[in-house]
């Protein structure tokens, strides 16, 4: 027989009254007094062992940073914002094999955060490749279901976006933010190169919306 099988076998109080209470000093000592020295150094070893598994586990550690290196925490997101160039759907990829996804704007707190971190032009996670005209993100919400847009607007001439289809016959059917121009969003052909924005979600809940990597 182990010791925690003995352990369950020793006498211990079974007044019901106090079943549901945090016991006393005296009765826990009465509870392991059919212990051995050896025997109670044994268990405390091992509740110490349990307790510092259960901390592992649901405690990050003071140094605990939610992104990796090289992504930027912002409001329980991972974003980096990419060095190279590629088209919309090599970078869609990129951000893929990265375990995220080109970057979903949905409030205009984001999208000052995005754009105050930068001052170029980024492919974002929004195209209208299925249905001209009608604006999706990568994660197959609509631009009514996030609740907010950034188009470039001007004033004399056609806003963005303008399906402009001089340099691509098949016109403009991905979407960039530019902090260059009013940090707007516009429309462009998916060929082009440009650096881009990945986002994905991190863990642990964010202790401080401005912290980074």
């Amino acid at each position: 027989m182990d010791f925690f099988s003995k352990y369950s076998l020793c006498d211990t109080p079974i007044d019901q009254h106090n079943v549901s209470k945090l016991q006393s000093d005296s009765e826990q000592n009465a509870m392991v007094s059919c212990l051995s020295d050896t025997e109670r150094q044994m268990l405390k070893q091992r509740i110490k062992e349990l307790l510092l598994s259960c901390l592992e586990f649901t405690v990050p550690p003071l140094s605990y940073k939610p992104c990796e290196e090289g992504w930027r925490a912002y409001r329980g997101k991972c974003y980096t914002f990419s060095s190279n160039m590629q088209s919309w759907f090599e970078s869609r990829d990129s951000c893929a094999a990265s375990q995220a996804h080109l970057v979903i704007i949905e409030s205009a707190v984001e999208q000052a955060f995005l754009l105050s971190k930068n001052i170029e032009t980024y492919w974002i996670g929004l195209s209208d490749l299925e249905t001209e005209g009608h604006w999706i993100w990568v994660n197959n919400q609509t631009l009514s279901e996030t609740g907010v847009e950034f188009w470039f607007r001007r004033g004399n001439q056609k806003s963005e976006p303008d399906n402009w289809n001089v340099d691509d016959a098949s016109g403009e059917n991905c979407a960039s933010v530019s902090w260059e121009a009013l940090n707007a969003w516009f429309d462009n052909s998916c060929t082009v190169k440009k650096k881009y924005i990945c986002e994905k979600k991190y863990s642990f809940p964010y202790l401080d919306d401005n912290e980074s990597n």
